[in-house]
């Protein structure tokens, strides 16, 4: 679907104008958006020499439960814990909560936690790819770009940059037993020869290699403003799914997970943030003691973190303690035996805050007006934008 900064500037009757290049401000884009690849080189220069298989708890900790399964409860802060939001979107919350654990519950108890983890990868990998397409769109938008050719031309660029190095896994030089995104119980659920791996390869340099040359042909001829925010996001969709996709599993959570998850609870900060702000300054009356409560837990980035890092914790805890049982026992701890039943009933509620994440946020980032403060976070104040059903950010 189309972005809904670039849909909303397309529907307007005159050209948009241009406004800040930056989506948040310059500190806040290089700090959500460009720090983060940065990090990832200097992680994965670190974790290189390290046995894939003996991997210290303390990156695990850091990489994983810090961030990657941190980001996951800021969706709390857009949603539930927004009384507004909650009110208009109520059916939704109760599909992403009740509605998805009984899917997920179907699966795990039914057709085996393999393929239940199976496809939760792989709605993992396009939850990851779209994130990149909606900041592209925010950035376009930010320079007054409406064209529809110009729009689908970064639409599929940006997520063959994805798709390709998904189906270069698809087909190994050399054979994987497989397929490693959570390193759990995941599979394939296709193959192909490993004969595709090198024309994909080929494809994954050519489509970048000529979207630049457009682009650059736009400028030279046409006279058309480099857009060096669109550009730097399409260039690292790019750069994160080519270096991902190691088989080292911490370069692949430095890549995908820590651009993704930072990124991610940059933007939830900002939003919230602002629509708070506004909130309690325009109609301080209506606010109830849900986003009164909200509004204490962003009081200051700390605050922020240190809430979705501790809930990030207690999912860790029940992982340890029902499934994995690969830490505690060696700490001195006697943890109960479980059958694989009642592990799989367990691995069907510990996988909700994830899949629930990752099914809101298709719906959380459309500038609509079911998603109160979006669009003044992000665009004008102009009454002109605001449209009754939006298209997607992310």
């Amino acid at each position: 679907s189309s972005c809904a900064a670039w849909s909303l500037a397309r529907g307007r009757d005159s050209p948009p104008s241009p406004m800040a290049p930056w989506i948040i401000s310059p500190a806040a884009d290089v700090f959500g958006f460009a720090i983060p690849l940065l990090l990832s080189f200097v992680i994965t220069a670190c974790v290189r020499s390290i046995d894939p298989l003996s991997i210290p708890g303390y990156w695990w900790f850091l990489l994983g439960t810090c961030i990657d399964v941190a980001h996951v409860y800021g969706t709390l802060f857009r949603t539930v814990l927004d009384s507004e939001a909650t009110s208009q979107n109520w059916a939704l919350y109760i599909v992403a909560g009740p509605g998805l654990l009984l899917v997920s519950l179907f699966v795990n108890m039914c057709l085996g936690v393999k393929v239940g983890w199976t496809l939760l990868a792989y709605y993992a990998m396009f939850h990851f790819a779209k994130q990149p397409y909606g900041l592209l769109c925010l950035y376009k938008v930010r320079m007054g770009e409406s064209d529809v050719a110009e729009h689908c031309w970064d639409y599929w660029t940006c997520m063959l940059g994805a798709l390709i190095p998904i189906l270069i896994s698809h087909a190994p030089s050399e054979p994987r037993t497989r397929l490693r995104w959570f390193n759990a119980h995941e599979d394939f659920l296709f193959r192909l020869p490993p004969s595709a791996q090198t024309p994909l390869e080929a494809l994954h340099v050519v489509v970048p290699v000529v979207w630049g040359m457009r682009l650059l042909w736009q400028c030279c001829v046409r006279g058309k403003q480099v857009n060096l925010g669109k550009v730097w996001i399409m260039a690292t969709q790019y750069i994160i799914w080519k270096f991902g996709s190691s088989e080292h599993l911490l370069t692949g959570l430095a890549f995908h997970n820590v651009c993704h998850g930072i990124a991610s609870i940059v933007l939830v900060w900002h939003v919230v943030r602002v629509r708070l702000d506004t909130w309690r300054r325009e109609h301080p009356s209506t606010m109830k003691w849900v986003d009164k409560l909200n509004d204490a837990a962003l009081a200051a980035p700390w605050r922020y973190m240190t809430l979705m890092v501790a809930l990030a914790i207690l999912e860790e805890l029940g992982w340890e303690f029902f499934v994995n049982q690969e830490i505690l026992p060696d700490r001195g701890f006697d943890l109960p035996n479980f059958t694989e039943r009642q592990q799989a009933l367990a691995t069907s509620f510990l996988m909700l805050p994830q899949l629930s994440h990752y099914f809101l946020d298709c719906f959380i980032w459309k500038m609509a007006l079911k998603n109160p403060g979006l669009r003044e976070a992000f665009l004008p104040a102009d009454p002109s934008l605001v449209v009754k059903h939006g298209k997607k950010l992310s």
